[in-house]
């Protein structure tokens, strides 16, 4: 393509200008069909990244989301189907048994050992920082 200056499209005939008008239409043309190509092709992507979008967060709420029981596949147990088969072959009218009260007599705890050993005043002196801290020292031994 030649770049024609201010002074010289004057300066041509009439033919030369229909041929230099007619390139110019030709590149117009190429140039907006590449653009309509583009376009289209831009259309396409967004559509599909839409597309893959809804897809991830239908996937993540089907992973990550509420879960009924209304979704289990035919014939695939559940982990509470023991615990509710009693209830369910349980008979409505039974009558429910008597509930008793259980009277359990307190329990003393058998003085420490150390206690004993020591005596009543064991846990001031010399024997109960020695003993506290789980190792025998020359003090302890006097």
């Amino acid at each position: 393509m030649m770049i024609l200056s201010e002074d010289q499209p004057n300066n041509l005939n009439r033919e030369a200008l229909i041929i230099i008008v007619a390139s110019l239409q030709d590149q117009l043309a190429s140039v907006q069909s590449q653009l309509d190509t583009a376009n289209t092709q831009l259309a396409d992507t967004n559509h599909q990244i839409e597309l893959l979008t809804e897809q991830i967060r239908i996937m993540n709420q089907r992973h990550f989301g509420r879960q009924a029981e209304s979704n289990l596949t035919e014939g695939q147990l559940t982990l509470f189907d023991s615990f509710n088969e009693a209830e369910m072959t349980a008979d409505e009218n039974a009558s429910e048994p008597e509930i008793t009260e259980v009277i359990i007599a307190s329990y003393r705890r058998k003085k420490n050992a150390w206690k004993k050993r020591c005596g009543p005043g064991w846990t001031s002196g010399p024997n109960y920082r020695a003993f506290s801290f789980g190792r025998r020292t020359n003090q302890a031994l006097s």
